[in-house]
């Protein structure tokens, strides 16, 4: 989108312009009066400037100072806490960390570092000094020798060596960093090792290095462990000299108000005359404080406050004053156009950023202008898309780019959100590339608005959907054969229902007339070989039985013949009747629990009884001792809400509840092998009942048994806590 606009000066700035020009012809009575206060005027303003501009260079100064000092003390502490994991330090290693600090080369920090050394004997090398570097001179109890020492100056050799600790000043400093853990600095001092060897003023600030391990918490603990001391050198001539430069013809004096002077002077030298309290503050340094003032640089008063110069602003001001009348008005001009120009080129950075982010990507986006639906942009996913260069299209309408009856989609669907104003989402138009093929597209419309407010243009940006509506065709497809071929299957395995029964019925027949023997012919192994053709048989049929109600439920074959059901009666007969096959004084007991009269349900009362069968043999099975209990739920109507089968048996693991009502499936292969079973039964009840139009619900806890619950309302099944299979 490439946008533009006028090199014209902003409409605010030509405003001031013209009231400016407006007020000038009041200007000429002033300008008498003006020459008259102007010498007094001008007076009182320096006396303010001068007092102003040493206030900011006392607050620059002091930042300045303040930085430098939590440079010195960082460094300190990060150097300190750098080394103190390495067990030995190298040249190589402190040569690294240089480079990786990249100390400035003209700034006023200098960074060493000095081992702590105890009774070192004349001509030692402690480890880490070249054979170049003198080794501390004269026999020493303690002594601290600077290993490495890099300043402004390169590398001073002539520093590596020098036992910081036989000096009282750098000692006291030492030792306070070495007891307090922190950071300590000494008294103003000379600093050996300048250009030429001439010593410099500055100060030192010390961090005690200890051995690894936890961090001492007490002096005697850090006394033990102390390895050495990070040696941070402070040149006050560099500071001087990076603070006058910033600060103007000022000039600063600064001691340390804990030494008594002369030592005490860091920069400048007494006596100094303080102009007053506003032109002087206290600096905190580590555990001293530092007193810094700014004074004039005695180079004399500057031309502004000479007379003769009074008299030459007061010639030339009135010709000032009408040269400005003259000339504010072109410089107002030329001000106005430049920002102009400023402006416009923001404005069209902008929008190159915006090209760019749109050419780069991925999903097609165009723009269009809301009043003629012309396009305005097309990025190359775009072009890639429709077969058609951007400069084809823009400049051109729907209806030059596209089969009349899709232009007419895209125009109906671009004025809906012109007139509406909101956004919109269309999950599906068609189009025509150029190469004739036909894609299918996801467009989300967007109307963009200008400064006033009103939509100038809509952004849309298109999804290629062609092949996503594709997969979906082909899953949809897919999905429909599979149910084909399941359904075909199911009413295969219903159709073979005569022809699967009547053989295996003939077999059992024929087993259950040679049982009885009625001739005497049989020997008792031939009996117990009936007997087993005979249990097989059944069990066989049993499975045959589920598999074909399964298969004609699911092939939509199962007929439901609905009638008034007398929910207790159905109950009763059905336990009476499975007691009946139960032996007396048995482990498991079977009851039912009844709570009175209860209104007809209207429900397939054979179905309904060929699931209660299931679930009371289900729990019977796996109840080894106990009992099952058969229950009726009832509202305080009468009409029947539940049927309940509780056991007290084996319950069922939580982890087993996604596998219960599943074909073959049992909670394990060894429940199968213990308590047998097709896996079956609670499968072809969970059929039947949601055929019916109930739902079944489950509740179980291992060691305390289940509780399979038809539930007459229809609804989303109850979440089950555990199933059983």
């Amino acid at each position: 989108m490439n946008l533009s606009s006028p090199d014209l000066p902003a409409p605010r700035l030509l405003g001031r312009v013209e009231q400016g020009l407006s007020l000038a012809k009041y200007l000429g009575c002033g300008l008498v009066t003006l020459t008259v206060f102007l010498t007094w005027g001008v007076h009182r303003w320096n006396a303010r400037e001068r007092r102003s501009e040493m206030a900011r260079a006392l607050n620059l100064g002091q930042n300045l100072l303040t930085e430098s000092i939590r440079a010195c003390e960082n460094t300190a502490l990060t150097t300190r806490a750098a080394f103190q994991t390495h067990d030995r330090l190298d040249a190589g290693l402190w040569s690294g960390y240089i480079n990786a600090l990249n100390l400035k080369p003209d700034g006023p920090i200098n960074l060493g570092y000095a081992p702590f050394l105890r009774a070192a004997a004349p001509g030692s090398r402690p480890g880490g000094f070249s054979p170049r570097t003198p080794p501390p001179s004269g026999r020493r109890e303690e002594s601290a020798p600077l290993l490495f020492f890099t300043s402004h100056f390169g590398t001073q050799r002539v520093l590596s060596g020098y036992d910081s600790w036989a000096d009282p000043d750098r000692r006291t400093a030492m030792e306070k960093a070495r007891d307090s853990g922190g950071v300590a600095v000494t008294a103003p001092l000379p600093l050996k090792g300048g250009v030429g060897g001439v010593a410099t003023r500055g100060v030192v600030f010390y961090a005690a290095v200890y051995r690894n391990g936890p961090a001492p918490s007490s002096v005697a603990e850090r006394r033990k462990l102390l390895r050495g001391f990070i040696v941070v050198a402070l040149a006050m001539p560099r500071l001087r000299e990076t603070i006058k430069t910033r600060a103007g013809p000022l000039d600063f004096a600064l001691w340390d108000t804990a030494t008594p002077p002369p030592g005490s002077w860091l920069v400048g030298s007494p006596p100094v005359k303080i102009p007053g309290p506003e032109f002087s503050t206290t600096v905190p340094a580590a555990d001293r404080s530092w007193l810094l003032v700014v004074t004039p640089s005695g180079k004399g008063d500057p031309w502004f406050r000479l007379p003769a110069v009074w008299v030459l602003v007061g010639g030339f001001l009135i010709a000032a004053v009408g040269g400005g009348l003259v000339f504010g008005n072109r410089r107002a001009h030329t001000d106005a156009l430049q920002l102009a120009r400023t402006l416009t080129l923001e404005m069209r950075q902008s929008v190159l950023f915006l090209d760019s982010v749109l050419h780069e990507m991925p999903s097609v986006v165009y723009v269009k202008d809301a009043e003629k639906l012309r396009f305005v942009h097309v990025n190359p996913a775009g072009e890639r898309l429709l077969g058609i260069s951007r400069w084809e299209m823009i400049g051109r309408r729907n209806h030059d780019c596209f089969p009349p009856e899709e232009a007419d989609v895209f125009e109906s669907h671009d004025r809906a959100v012109v007139a509406s104003g909101r956004p919109s989402e269309t999950d599906l138009e068609f189009v025509t590339t150029r190469m004739r093929k036909r894609r299918m597209l996801r467009v989300r419309r967007v109307p963009i608005k200008d400064a006033q407010g009103q939509f100038r243009y809509i952004l849309c940006v298109v999804e290629d959907i062609t092949e996503q509506k594709y997969l979906e065709a082909a899953l949809r497809q897919a999905k429909n054969e599979a149910d084909a071929a399941n359904k075909a299957k199911s009413v295969f395995l219903a159709q073979m229902s005569h022809e699967l029964r009547t053989p295996l019925n003939s077999v059992i027949g024929f087993a259950n007339l040679l049982l009885k023997n009625k001739k005497e012919n049989l020997g008792p192994e031939d009996l117990v070989r009936l007997q087993k053709i005979q249990g097989n048989g059944l069990h066989l049929l049993e499975l045959i039985n589920s598999i074909l109600d399964l298969s004609r439920v699911e092939a939509g074959r199962m007929p439901v013949n609905n009638a008034a059901v007398d929910l207790g009666r159905l109950v009763t007969e059905t336990v009476e009747q499975l007691r009946g096959g139960l032996p007396e004084g048995g482990p498991v007991v079977l009851r039912s629990d009844l709570p009175g009269p209860t209104t007809p349900l209207q429900t397939d009362p054979g179905k309904l009884k060929q699931v209660l069968i299931n679930l009371i043999g289900n729990a019977m099975k796996f109840t080894p001792q106990g009992s099952v209990t058969v229950r009726v739920r009832a509202g305080a109507d009468g009409a029947p809400s539940a049927l309940e089968v509780a056991d007290t048996g084996i319950g069922i693991p939580p982890d087993k509840v996604g596998r219960i009502f599943e074909a073959f499936q049992q909670v394990d292969n060894g429940t199968a092998r213990k308590f047998g079973g097709t896996g079956l039964g609670l499968t072809v009840s969970r059929a039947l009942v949601d055929l019916l139009g109930f739902r079944m619900e489950l509740e179980s806890e291992v060691d305390r048994g289940s509780v399979f619950r038809v539930v007459f309302q229809p609804g989303p099944s109850k979440p089950t806590e555990a199933p059983r299979g």
